[in-house]
């Protein structure tokens, strides 16, 4: 199956288990929401198929390779909080993400154009709704199979 699988994935920190013997099946073009109680292991799930957290037991597959440096190419990561220097233009983040990922340059300058964010501007200069939305945007210029994003909608809002 091409898609995401997760089989038997078992997670803990310390003596607090996150997940035990964790099974999913997902398939890829599809939008899927992973909602829950705080501390209830949301975000350990996103850092685990993003590549990020690597400590578990199991195995995650996607789009057929078990879980390694080349599906971290295959998927896209926006973490719930700010992972960009303030002090940094967003025109040069852009440069670096088309450096070190497959990304649509001219498909993300469109997203800023349509949101009014000027990349000439640091991103420290902006409303932190629109440093996330910055963050987001760079997420979906990604040429990713998988987009994975994590609890921003509320910062969007600016709430």
């Amino acid at each position: 199956m091409s898609g995401v699988q997760l089989k038997n994935v078992y997670k803990s920190y310390s003596k607090k288990q996150t997940f035990g013997n964790l099974n999913l099946d997902l398939s890829l073009n599809q939008i899927i929401n992973v909602v829950g109680p705080k501390k209830c292991g949301k975000t350990t799930l996103l850092n685990l198929l993003s590549g990020v957290e690597s400590n578990f037991k199991g195995d995650i597959i996607i789009d057929e390779h078990l879980i390694d440096e080349h599906t971290k190419s295959l998927v896209s990561y926006c973490p719930s909080s700010l992972m960009f220097d303030m002090k940094s233009k967003i025109k040069d983040l852009l440069n670096l993400y088309k450096a070190i990922f497959d990304f649509d340059l001219d498909k993300t300058m469109k997203f800023f154009a349509e949101n009014s964010i000027n990349t000439n501007k640091r991103l420290g200069s902006l409303k932190l709704k629109d440093q996330y939305l910055v963050q987001l945007l760079l997420t979906l210029g990604r040429n990713a199979k998988i987009y994975l994003i994590d609890d921003l909608f509320l910062k969007l809002k600016g709430q």
